[in-house]
């Protein structure tokens, strides 16, 4: 049975590994991947605001995070792992997508304060509902707010096609990185 929940300290070690299960950017070595993995998963968690996990008896099934504007994110409660010598082409990039973020924010959304994250579900509970219910927990948690859209950033590394599958509307794409990492930002009403 999957129980959804509230995130608590002793689940940072499972969001580390479905997070590593799920998402992986481009053209990155396997000796990076426990560095880019903490990195991205302590930066999403720490600028958001409400987070809940799909709890299994076996571990996490999957989780959501999400950040309203005027709330106290939860700030740095996910450690990175040390940083080696070649992580600068992932920190660079880093700071390039969240300026394009930003700039599709300003274009796209730029009074929305509702914003979704990250959401992850582990492979292995796919297809079960898991995704769906997670997301129905951050948009009750919006409208809970008094939102009236929010919007999420995704590249086409990830499943996207969840996003076009639950009626958001893709507003902006970019392809700064190429043809091989594009990203998209969505927008959905609550």
């Amino acid at each position: 049975m999957t129980t959804i929940r509230d995130v608590l300290p002793s689940d940072i070690p499972e969001l580390l590994r479905i997070t590593e299960m799920t998402w992986m950017p481009p053209r990155r070595s396997e000796e990076l991947a426990e560095y880019v993995v903490s990195a991205y998963l302590s930066d999403s968690v720490s600028r958001s605001t409400f987070g809940r996990v799909a709890a299994t008896d076996n571990g996490l099934a999957g989780y959501v995070f999400v950040s309203v504007a005027g709330e106290e994110p939860f700030g740095d409660i996910v450690p990175v792992s040390e940083r080696p010598l070649r992580a600068a082409e992932y920190d660079s990039d880093t700071e390039i997508y969240k300026n394009v973020c930003a700039r599709l924010k300003e274009e796209h959304a730029p009074d929305c304060g509702c914003e979704l994250v990250l959401l992850a579900v582990d492979p292995a509970h796919r297809g079960r509902g898991t995704g769906r219910a997670l997301f129905r927990e951050a948009l009750a948690h919006f409208r809970e707010r008094g939102g009236k859209e929010f919007y999420l950033f995704s590249d086409n590394t990830c499943d996207y096609t969840f996003y076009d599958a639950h009626g958001l509307t893709r507003v902006g794409t970019d392809h700064t990185f190429g043809k091989s990492f594009t990203v998209f930002m969505y927008k959905g009403p609550l």
